[in-house]
Formats: structure tokens, C-alpha cells, sequence
């Protein structure tokens, strides 16, 4: 009897280790994918970000609003860079930090082309230079 009961308490233990085991396995899991998760909202704001300033670009270039397109590509410019640092904090995983290491010169290039062509004052010289960038009108397209 004894024997039974010093088999069964080796049991219990052994299956309360196992789920201990388990626990913090899919703990690590949760954190991963909420890490993740975080990583894709903050991704999917810099895209939105990008968007914004793609159309403060045609703004200026199409309407001749460059006073406001300046106002709205400087608020999505500061978006962009925060969105961008934040994702820059909350990547781990070793393929995905390589992407955005990846992406940064693009982006920090196209940040730079919109404030360029934001800054011709002549509609049809930014028109140019936004078409000398590879897509008329607007600055590049990135992708990430």
C-alpha cells in the first residue's frame, strides 16, 4: 500500500512539473505573439503615415496647396518617425529586424524626397522632380 502511494504522489509530481513545464512555455508564446501583434499595429501606422504623406505630396502638386500640404506632410513626417522608432523597439525576432533594418535608408530617403518636393515652389518643377523619383506624381514608393 505504501508503495502504491509513494507511486502515486511521483505521479502527481511529475504531472504538476510537466504542466509547470507547459505554463511558462506558452507563457513565453503569449509574449511573442503580443510583442508581434504590437510590431504589426505599429507597422500598419507607418504604412497609414506613408499614405498620408503620399497624398500631402498630390496636395501640393495637383491642388498648389503647399502651405497646408506642408502642415500635413510635417504632422505625418513626426507620425512616420515615431511609428518607425516604435517598431524599431518592439522587433525581437531576428528576420524581422533585419526587414526594418532594411527598410530604414528607404525610408529616411523618402521622408527626405517629400520635404524636397514639398519645398518647389513651382508646381510643375515638383511635378518634375516627384516624376525624376520613379513614380509621377509623389516621391517613391517603399515597401515594407
Amino acid at each position: 500500500m505504501l508503495a502504491w502511494n509513494v507511486t502515486a504522489i511521483a505521479f502527481v509530481v511529475m504531472v504538476g512539473g510537466i504542466g509547470e513545464l507547459a505554463v511558462g512555455q506558452l507563457d513565453g508564446a503569449v509574449d511573442a505573439i503580443t510583442g508581434n501583434g504590437s510590431a504589426i499595429r505599429h507597422q500598419m501606422q507607418a504604412d497609414q503615415a506613408h499614405d498620408a504623406l503620399r497624398a500631402a505630396v498630390l496636395a501640393a502638386l495637383l491642388a498648389g496647396d503647399a502651405d497646408s500640404a506642408a502642415r500635413d506632410a510635417a504632422e505625418h513626417t513626426a507620425q512616420f518617425h515615431e511609428m518607425m522608432a516604435n517598431l524599431d523597439r518592439q522587433v525581437k525576432d531576428p528576420a524581422i529586424r533585419a526587414a526594418v533594418d532594411k527598410v530604414k535608408p528607404d525610408v529616411d530617403a523618402y521622408l527626405h524626397s517629400v520635404g524636397g518636393i514639398l519645398a518647389l515652389s513651382d508646381p510643375a518643377a515638383a511635378r518634375a522632380a516627384a516624376a525624376s523619383r520613379g513614380r509621377a506624381p509623389g516621391p517613391a514608393m517603399i515597401t515594407m
